[in-house]
């Protein structure tokens, strides 16, 4: 859907956002519209590195869907999920994004759960999860372990 993005990037070791209408759906931070809106705002010899493009509301926030996956921006794994359960308050958290269908997980208290790690991937952060996690709606992020992980919007038919 068209609309506002916030592009996130990195340039001169400075990370950096950028407002911009967007007409594509769902743009990605490969899309070309979004590397020459980013290459646009800075000097002829740059080479920021686009770390991500949220979608933005009518004022200017973050869109705020009813599932998000965890997604660790380095690997591309998945940390699990945060949704909305119908007729409920707040934010629950499933590590297994397998057990979904199940609609498991832990209620967030606010905006902290206990993180786990990245479910049927062999990883070499065993030794640091489950781990105290906190949710930035702000930013769709969630920080665990001085590590940023992006909220992703997922739907189980993706």
């Amino acid at each position: 859907m068209a609309g506002n993005i916030r592009i996130y990037y990195d340039y001169e070791n400075t990370e950096h956002t950028l407002d911009v209408w967007s007409d594509a759906n769902s743009p990605l931070k490969s899309d070309p519209k979004v590397m020459n809106a980013v290459l646009a705002e800075l000097p002829g010899h740059a080479a920021p590195s686009i770390k991500r493009v949220v979608e933005l509301t009518t004022d200017g926030k973050p869109m705020i869907y009813d599932e998000f996956r965890i997604e660790d921006p380095d690997t591309g794994l998945p940390y699990g999920l945060l949704y909305t359960r119908l007729g409920h308050d707040g934010w629950v958290y499933l590590s297994d994004i397998n057990s979904y269908g199940a609609r498991i997980g832990k209620e967030l208290q606010g905006e902290y759960f206990t993180m786990e790690k990245g479910h049927n991937y062999t990883t070499n952060d065993k030794k640091l999860f489950p781990a105290n996690a906190k949710v930035d709606w702000e930013r769709l992020s969630v920080f665990c372990n001085e590590h940023e992980y992006h909220l992703i919007p997922w739907s189980p038919s993706l």
